[in-house]
């Protein structure tokens, strides 16, 4: 009981967040559009977002490795920006950006599979961890950065959910959970 109520929370908490966080970096992109014109921008958020999410929810036969390679890929980049300084500092909140991408359809997986979500949430979640960390050891730009910006408003909702999942799926014993779908008549 304890389980299904703290997975429903922490899924309804990242949705909310999803949806809120696009729509002030969609709202900034659009105020202050940079190189790339913001409808691009949008569509290169929104697109996969939306893409991912209905394939979780339809349960495509590829919505879960395709959010595990992701998530993975995310997680990478950050690491490798940390190391090499592969995006420059003005570019604007990438990794919170492709990081966002992923919290609707992360959270949609956490409804049946809250241990694989909460993994993938976690591990995207403490990229931008990594990267700092990183970037700090190598004395790279942007060394001895914080989480206070965009990173962080990211990071800590998807760390907290996904832990939460964790949490959730420890009580589940674990198991996939089947979700009641709407009887269509």
């Amino acid at each position: 009981m304890l389980a299904n109520v703290s997975r429903t929370a922490a899924v309804t908490f990242l949705l909310v967040f999803a949806v809120l966080g696009l729509a002030f970096f969609l709202g900034e992109t659009a105020a202050e559009p940079g190189d790339i014109p913001a409808p691009i921008v949008a569509a290169l958020v929104l697109v996969p977002t939306l893409g991912l999410s209905l394939a979780v929810l339809w349960r495509l036969s590829w919505a879960e490795p395709a959010l595990t390679f992701a998530a993975v890929a995310v997680a990478l980049f950050a690491l490798a920006d940390g190391l090499f300084d592969l995006v420059p500092r003005d570019t604007g909140p990438v990794h919170a950006a492709t990081a966002l991408t992923l919290v609707a359809p992360l959270a949609l997986l956490g409804r049946r599979d809250p241990r694989t979500a909460g993994q993938l949430l976690v591990l995207v979640g403490l990229a931008p961890v990594v990267a700092l960390t990183a970037r700090s050891l190598t004395g790279g730009a942007g060394a001895g950065g914080s989480l206070g910006g965009s990173s962080g408003a990211v990071a800590l909702p998807m760390v907290l959910g996904g832990l939460v999942l964790l949490l959730s799926a420890q009580g589940s014993g674990g198991r996939r959970t089947s979700v009641r779908r709407p009887h269509t008549g």
